[in-house]
């Protein structure tokens, strides 16, 4: 495609306001009186989380847990529980546009007004259960979230009841739409890692931070495998075990990175991050959003 620009106009420079993101209402979410925080059982398969919900009263139905992703619905579901589909566009990849219900309910949380993309969420039988769409941050960004991989539970806790008492140790983030952003190493290196739950892998490089650093030639003894599964097929990757990987202050011994083959394009980029930090390596934690 080609774009002429024929004129160009500036505005004056605006307030930080202005780019600020709208603010939480209190009122976007409810739970039962008295009930400030839920657990929502979860199973993990293949380090994904999938969870009952219901929609407009409708379910069980089975969701991915993402905190860092995006509310999907799948077109089947979508069709199943007569939700009006709008935006649908042609050519758009698995996505066939966007529908809003009027409620999701997760446990005894109740989040009004949610917008779900319409798109498949997984291939069918990569992982031996149906999937009917995606609970995204537009939901967990309401809530204190706690994950326990451990007892296989999300906790969803109403932030105006938390108590900022001692949970662990704290990891600063800035957030790149949903996905929270930490400083750590790779084996002394500096690097940023982006914080993945939704991901299955431990550690994932970007392919340029690994050149950079020589990463496969100091780590000699790893296997190509397939480590993921997309709508494009197997994700196939260098796989090797990192001595160390520190996460803001907390250091991580033998973790399980993935370095992309040479001719396989990843999507972070070196200027923004050098990695993604899945639950892989997330559930050796009880980890707190």
């Amino acid at each position: 495609e080609t774009a002429n620009l024929l004129t160009a106009q500036f505005t004056a420079s605006q307030p930080d306001s202005t780019y600020a993101p709208p603010k939480q209402e209190a009122t976007a979410f409810s739970m039962p009186s008295k009930i400030f925080w839920t657990p929502v059982p979860f199973k993990l398969y293949n380090n994904h989380m999938y969870a009952h919900v219901a929609i407009d009263d409708h379910g069980p139905l089975q969701f991915l847990l993402d905190t860092s992703g995006h509310n999907l619905i799948t077109p089947a579901t979508a069709a199943q529980l007569g939700l009006k589909v709008t935006r649908a566009e042609a050519g758009t990849g698995h996505g066939s546009g966007e529908t809003t219900t009027a409620e999701l309910q997760m446990a005894d949380a109740r989040i009004h007004g949610q917008t779900f993309g319409v798109s498949e969420v997984m291939p069918p039988d990569v992982e031996g259960t149906d999937v009917q769409g995606a609970v995204g941050f537009e939901v967990f960004k309401h809530f204190v979230t706690k994950i326990d991989y451990g007892r296989r539970r999300i906790i969803l806790l109403d932030p105006r009841a938390f108590m900022k008492i001692e949970l662990g140790t704290p990891v600063p983030f800035v957030l790149d739409g949903g996905m929270p952003i930490v400083d750590g190493t790779f084996e002394g290196i500096p690097a940023k890692f982006r914080i993945d739950p939704g991901s299955g892998t431990e550690l994932k490089l970007t392919d340029a931070f690994a050149e950079a650093h020589g990463v496969r030639g100091k780590h000699p003894k790893g296997v190509e495998a397939v480590d993921g599964w997309d709508f494009a097929g197997p994700q196939r990757d260098y796989l090797t075990r990192a001595s160390e990987v520190t996460i803001g202050p907390v250091s991580v011994p033998d973790v399980v990175t993935a370095l992309p083959l040479p001719q396989k394009e990843t999507s972070a980029g070196p200027a923004l991050v050098q990695g993604d930090i899945g639950s892989g390596l997330l559930k050796r934690y009880l980890v707190t959003l």
